[in-house]
């Protein structure tokens, strides 16, 4: 994926376990949204984790920076990924010096010392579904996700699981019946943790929950749950699940 413009350049590329975003450009006011938007968008599919070169990236001031630290944040929880900064230059590693994003991002001097850290990383097992909209029904979900909970050695979360992927799906199809193919859902086993996640081609999602009496049937069964933005303009609906192990 390759993105340019009159301010930045950026481009994904794969890096092993990880994923390797190049960036160059001037960071400031004007940049801010594209970054943060790219790195939203790139997060998301990354293994197990983003690096982000910044060998060719300058900023003049500190408040720019704080992109990294948003964007961190608002990926904590989901997907997850790792965001890990590298090989800033001396300017910039000195703007970096009088800034917060160091309380929150690990900077490595260079990325192959960042990718090798990704090797301490807890394993991630991910699957996708593309959700027949048409033909979609509790069974189909119970179906799919007690498999998946199965093959990960955790069948006794798929109760939880499949009660959970069932709010997310139904709820986003009660809000707009005209997702055609666009709905999928995403499972994730990470350290103990089991997160299911709803992601539509569409802008719209509806309030997570449901209610306040929805709000506690979700409570009941999840461990935490939220939104988290994708960098295209939409979002994705996700809860999480504590296994035995976890």
């Amino acid at each position: 994926m390759s993105v340019e413009d009159s301010v930045l350049v950026t481009r994904v590329e794969a890096g092993g376990d990880a994923a390797v975003l190049r960036v160059e450009g001037l960071l400031d006011s004007s940049s801010y949204p594209q970054l943060r938007d790219v790195l939203l968008h790139a997060v998301d599919p990354a293994p197990h984790a983003l690096v982000v070169d910044l060998s060719r990236l300058t900023a003049l001031t500190p408040a720019p920076l704080s992109v990294f630290a948003v964007v961190r944040l608002s990926v904590a929880r989901w997907p997850g990924v790792p965001l890990l900064l590298a090989a800033p230059g001396p300017e910039l590693r000195a703007v970096m010096d009088r800034s917060t994003v160091l309380e929150f991002v690990p900077v490595f001097p260079t990325v192959p010392a960042a990718l090798a850290s990704v090797l301490d990383a807890p394993p991630r097992n991910r699957v996708r579904f593309s959700v027949p909209v048409c033909r979609v029904s509790p069974q189909w979900v119970a179906e799919v996700v007690g498999e998946v909970c199965r093959n990960w050695g955790v069948p006794a979360s798929a109760a939880a699981a499949t009660s959970v992927a069932e709010r997310l799906i139904f709820e986003a199809l009660a809000g707009d019946s005209s997702w055609g193919e666009g709905l999928l859902l995403r499972v994730e086993l990470c350290d103990g943790l089991l997160t299911v996640a709803v992601r539509v081609d569409d802008p719209f999602l509806p309030q997570l929950g449901g209610g306040v009496d929805r709000g506690r049937e979700l409570a009941a069964v999840a461990h935490t749950w939220g939104y988290t933005p994708t960098g295209d303009g939409r979002r994705v609906a996700w809860a999480t699940i504590r296994t035995s192990s976890g």
